[in-house]
């Protein structure tokens, strides 16, 4: 792992590369100087403030590039020794380090963008519960509560999902005993995501609320990300909102002519409208982002059609590979191809196998018990770490193809999470089918 790091600070000279965002995130830094905020930003600080450790406020450093190239073979290692706790044969733990250091998975370090902590900390919130579960130890459930907490004060669209997570290890004694050895520790691990959740996002809202008067974690609400599925209506909103539809119309148009350097499509025309719409009415970013709530409410009630439909789009882009955006073409085509084809069929396998599986044990308790008889506990942790990753995956999902355009980048934080857990699933297959094969024989 040392030595992958090494490479990859020498050879990537440019690295961390400043995205357009990064100049938002490096303005909260400097804010952050005096531990306080000055203005209510639509960034959060969870980010900000790794900046502002690395000495990153004015222009990402070294340093910034080495910490999240660390961070990243961290987190790999830390899903190696899963693996390798899980029995899966060295062949597939090969496979998954080979495909976790190629540029693809390792690329988020070298932005100075939120994706990598977001892995980084997603990852963590993983093995931590898995290992409480397994093995007891107080720091694992330490380590786990406070990176699903501190993921949604790096990305606002995880600011509910410690209490998602939560919510599955209070229901899951009941739905699914047979994962849970220790009912006790289900229920502390519950108690402690939820309450280190509501410290850390609660605590920053709370301090919105008091400093700027919006107890929310950024300036811009879901509401005003709505807009990416009004994009097509905007011309039916009424009369009361002209000014600000007008100048929303101006944008999108202008950006069926994009500059794919500055924005990703022509669904960011709210980003490129906000400054225009602030100038026009004097409103602040919150006060715009209350009154674009209402007005795409109003649009997507009086055309739902339109609503589901942006949904399905949205929901399409979510699952491409990374491999096929505007970086796409610091790759050789043979690679884009070879990558496109793995990262499908990866997808295609997350899910037919874990239908297959979770069909057996559901229909068929008795069949289940046989498939895992003398290696039920296993088998239990191995099906629980994917039910963790399936819950933060379909959330992932859902919130970002609902409330957000569903951009690939917004899955990528989750990419080796899918990939461990097929890795695990495809192995799982695959020892069930064997057993399944004898089971048949001896009757």
């Amino acid at each position: 792992m040392i030595c992958v790091t090494a490479f990859y600070f020498i050879i990537w000279q440019d690295a961390p590369i400043v995205g357009k965002d990064s100049f938002v995130y490096m303005e909260i830094a400097r804010d952050l100087t005096d531990f306080k905020l000055d203005k209510f930003y639509e960034r959060t600080i969870g980010y900000p403030v790794l900046l502002l450790l690395t000495g990153s406020s004015q222009q990402p450093t070294d340093l910034l590039f080495l910490i999240q190239l660390l961070l990243h073979f961290v987190s790999v290692f830390l899903l190696i020794i899963l693996l390798y706790k899980f029995a899966v044969p060295t062949g597939w733990i090969i496979v998954f380090f080979i495909f976790s250091i190629l540029p693809p998975a390792a690329g988020a370090a070298g932005l100075a963008l939120t994706e990598n902590p977001t892995q980084v900390l997603l990852i963590f919130g993983v093995v931590g519960l898995v290992m409480w579960h397994w093995k007891g130890g107080w720091l694992w459930l330490i380590l786990s509560a406070f990176s699903w907490a501190y993921c949604g004060i790096t990305r606002p669209t995880y600011q509910l999902l410690p209490a998602a997570i939560a919510v599955m290890m209070l229901m899951l004694p009941r739905i699914s005993p047979s994962l849970i050895a220790d009912k006790k520790r289900s229920l502390i691990s519950c108690a402690a995501i939820l309450l280190t959740g509501l410290f850390i996002i609660g605590g920053v809202m709370l301090y919105n609320q008091a400093a700027f008067g919006y107890g929310r974690l950024t300036s811009l609400s879901v509401g005003y990300f709505l807009g990416s599925k009004t994009v097509a209506v905007l011309e039916d909103a009424p009369d009361e909102y002209a000014e600000i539809r007008d100048i929303l119309i101006s944008h999108r148009d202008s950006l069926a002519f994009i500059d794919p350097e500055y924005y990703h499509s022509v669904y960011d025309y709210e980003w490129a409208a906000l400054s225009e719409i602030q100038e026009a009415t004097g409103l602040s970013k919150a006060e715009i982002s209350d009154i674009m709530m209402d007005m795409n409410l109003k649009l997507i009630k009086s055309n739902p059609m339109v609503f589901l439909e942006e949904i399905a789009l949205a929901m399409g882009r979510f699952w491409l590979p990374m491999a096929a955006g505007s970086e796409a073409g610091s790759y050789p085509k043979w690679f884009l191809l070879l990558y496109t084809m793995v990262h499908f069929l990866m997808i295609t396998l997350f899910f037919l196998i874990l239908i297959a599986i979770e069909g057996i044990a559901a229909l068929s308790q008795q069949l289940y018990g046989k498939l895992v008889e003398g290696d039920k506990s296993i088998f239990s942790l191995r099906l629980f770490g994917i039910l963790l990753i399936s819950v933060s995956l379909f959330y992932t999902a859902v919130l970002s193809t609902i409330a957000s355009t569903g951009y690939a980048r917004y899955r990528w934080p989750m990419d080796l999470l899918i990939l461990f857990a097929t890795i695990i699933l495809i192995d799982t297959f695959l020892k069930f089918r064997k057993r399944l094969s004898r089971i048949s024989t001896n009757d």
